[in-house]
């Protein structure tokens, strides 16, 4: 079979579905276990660290998702998101507009993230 016979191509996929197991198991334990503040700041932060960009201190992420997508991948509603970010922003930890994410200090939101949780 084509497993067999190209064991690299095995093991990249073997490694890629164990990696997107666990990011769905940690998905789900902040579903159950952590509030909507602390899911929302995760999620940002995860956003950041895997799709943003190093600008000098700064983390920028393009093509920002909306309130209601964060929402509805958070399992959090619109009005809750807009509240957090909004709190963040006040804080200096972020800056936002439909199009692109800043995170001012990374360090700051995972505080955020810890306090609550």
């Amino acid at each position: 079979t084509l497993m067999q016979d190209h064991s690299t191509l095995s093991l990249f996929l073997m490694k890629m579905m164990g990696s997107r197991m666990l990011e769905m198991e940690n998905r789900l334990e902040a579903l159950v276990f952590k509030d909507s503040r602390t899911r929302i700041i995760e999620f940002i932060r995860d956003l950041a660290q895997k799709k943003g960009q190093r600008v000098g201190y700064e983390t920028l992420v393009r093509k920002f998702l909306t309130h209601q997508e964060i929402a509805n991948l958070t399992a959090t509603s619109r009005q809750t998101v807009t509240t957090v970010l909004n709190d963040l922003r006040n804080k200096n930890i972020l800056t936002f507009n439909r199009r692109r994410l800043l995170v001012r200090d990374m360090k700051l939101l995972e505080q955020e993230a810890g306090q609550v949780a």
